[in-house]
């Protein structure tokens, strides 16, 4: 028998990297984005059409619910991430509608932004 996974899937967060100046010339250097690290997590289905409150009196449904370690990074509203099945495949582009840390675990719920089947997950 295969012992549980807690976390069989992990999830990338796209930042926003400032631009800066370089001391020595005084140049401007143009900031960018980057994908992170992948982070352990487990990720679930919203088969029973439940919602999330994005605001004062407007909810929206999503598509999965995510739940991740603590100690993962503040996720943004409207931050792009991507989601990995358990062979470390892509599923696709997710858009953050709401984050909450708990004492025991994290958690968002995202929507999908656009699913590529041939995204590996390096750009």
């Amino acid at each position: 028998m295969l012992p549980v996974r807690f976390r069989p899937h992990s999830i990338s967060l796209l930042t926003v990297v400032p631009g800066s100046y370089n001391e020595e010339t005084g140049d401007y250097i143009q900031g960018g984005e980057q994908w992170s690290e992948q982070y352990p997590c487990r990720y679930e289905p919203n088969g029973q059409a439940r919602t999330v409150p994005v605001g004062v009196g407007k909810d929206i449904v999503y598509d999965y619910i995510v739940y991740l370690d603590t100690d993962i990074p503040e996720i943004s509203y409207g931050q792009t991430l991507k989601l990995y099945n358990a062979e470390g495949e892509c599923t696709g582009w997710y858009e953050a509608k709401g984050f909450h840390r708990g004492q025991l675990n994290a958690k968002t719920w995202v929507c999908l932004i656009h699913s590529d089947e041939n995204d590996n997950g390096t750009d």
